[in-house]
């Protein structure tokens, strides 16, 4: 592919994907309704386990059409430690100018790819979904649709694997057998 051919489709297929940190599929797969990104609500505090938790390392994910993760792909090379998408985001001069040497082309581009991060249509339900009536003082109640965290969930795997399979993690495994000390322990 040529460069200008390749960014004007990916531009064009874009809007097949969201990025996401609730997915509503892992619910049910066949439930039409909106996934979320959100970053959590930091008003619940420490005391409660949410997306909020795990702060700065919150893991984007993808829903939608499959044929069009190479966009994501393409959005998610770091340079200079933040991300394309971030650049499209920003709306970055340099972006803008690597994309293309027309202006207007490269700020199209830019938006269609910026709209990865940003919802799509207005927040719904669907009837597969869960569905959960909370009972309030009132007597009345609120409708929670729970939606599958998952990047709670990737955090969490994340900890969990580091924990197991880390170098040092095996490094204090081995002492322990040996019957040495070891400077970090580990979970089993």
């Amino acid at each position: 592919y040529l460069p200008e051919k390749w960014l004007l489709d990916a531009a064009r297929r874009v809007c097949q994907i969201q990025q996401v940190t609730h997915a509503l599929k892992f619910t049910h797969p066949d439930a039409k309704g909106s996934s979320l990104n959100s970053a959590g609500n930091s008003a619940a505090g420490e005391h409660q386990v949410g997306t909020h938790s795990i702060g700065d390392q919150l893991a984007s994910d993808i829903v939608g059409n499959a044929a069009a993760l190479d966009v994501y792909k393409f959005l998610s090379l770091s340079i200079g430690g933040k991300s394309l998408l971030d650049y499209a985001c920003m709306q970055h001069p340099a972006l803008a100018a690597a994309l293309s040497n027309d202006a207007e082309q490269a700020g199209n581009w830019m938006a269609a790819f910026s709209s990865l991060a940003q919802p799509k249509g207005k927040p719904a339900s669907h009837k597969l979904a869960k569905q959960v009536y909370w009972p309030l003082d009132n007597g009345e109640y609120h409708l929670l649709a729970p939606l599958f965290p998952t990047s709670l969930v990737h955090g969490v795997w994340k900890m969990i694997r580091e924990d197991l399979f880390s170098e040092t993690t095996k490094a204090a495994r081995e002492a322990h057998r040996a019957g040495v000390s070891h400077l970090q322990g580990y979970h089993e």
